[in-house]
């Protein structure tokens, strides 16, 4: 587990300076503290608050369906969405997959992270989205360790107030009003 969780910091580490090597445009969305640069991958890849006996009541999915479009254009809208509430919600830069999955990263005030993931299928021509938000984990990122102590409290419940849920009705609201901005234009 050492040894792991070494090689995570490290890897966060290396990915920390990568990121503050990013664009201006990147360099707008919300800045962690050191803490939580470093821990927020490792938190993310294991995800402790999933495993909680009541994970329902800080994990929340909403499916919406984007007319007429392609997934790279459904993508895009996204990472609009993004762009637009990366201040009101404190939102890092997105990360998209091989896989066109996109997930970002969101924090309170307190450092508390919550996941989103959207990923994509075409049907005819329109675009399912499919967004995941969950409550990472109990305690935030900005404590010290707090993916192991996270892990090892990941069967206490905790609510996550309607955060994830405010979220995705967020980013289906903006991604809409973005593919209906794009439609305008043709």
């Amino acid at each position: 587990l050492l040894l792991l969780l070494l090689s995570s910091f490290a890897v966060s580490a290396a990915e920390t300076d990568c990121s503050e090597r990013k664009t201006t445009m990147e360099d707008s969305y919300y800045q962690p503290s050191m803490f939580s640069k470093l821990q927020s991958g490792i938190q993310a890849l294991w995800r402790p608050g999933i495993y909680s006996i009541a994970k329902g009541i800080h994990s929340r999915e909403l499916t919406w369906k984007i007319r007429e479009t392609s997934i790279d254009n459904a993508v895009n809208f996204i990472l609009t969405a993004a762009i637009e509430l990366k201040d009101k919600l404190q939102l890092t830069p997105p990360q998209i997959s091989e896989d066109m999955e996109v997930q970002v990263l969101s924090f309170t005030k307190a450092e508390w992270m919550d996941v989103m993931e959207f990923s994509f299928s075409q049907e005819g021509s329109d675009v399912i989205v499919h967004g995941h938000s969950f409550s990472s984990g109990i305690l935030p990122t900005s404590i010290p360790f707090a993916p192991v102590v996270n892990m090892l409290l990941c069967l206490v419940p905790f609510h996550d107030h309607g955060l994830n849920s405010m979220r995705l009705k967020k980013f289906k609201e903006v991604s809409l009003s973005a593919a209906e901005g794009a439609k305008s234009k043709l």
